[in-house]
């Protein structure tokens, strides 16, 4: 389950529920959300602030619309 606000936000299995669109709209910032090749789980890191500002310079200037950032 993941809240938002004191309310259900999603629920159902972890990988359907954590997602990058989920835990961005849940906690306003940018986090990393992958599926660990080796163990088959999820990995969910919070982005620092030089990312956060560069991912937010990029959707500014139109990456990411037809290409991905480097």
């Amino acid at each position: 389950v993941l809240l938002s606000d004191g309310r259900v936000y999603r629920q159902g299995e972890p990988a359907a529920v954590m997602t990058y669109e989920n835990l961005t709209a849940v906690y306003e910032t940018e986090i990393y959300v992958s599926m660990n090749d080796l163990t088959n789980t999820l990995n969910i890191l919070p982005l620092d602030g030089r990312t956060r500002g560069e991912l937010l310079a990029a959707h500014r200037s139109g990456v990411g619309k037809d290409e991905t950032i480097p």
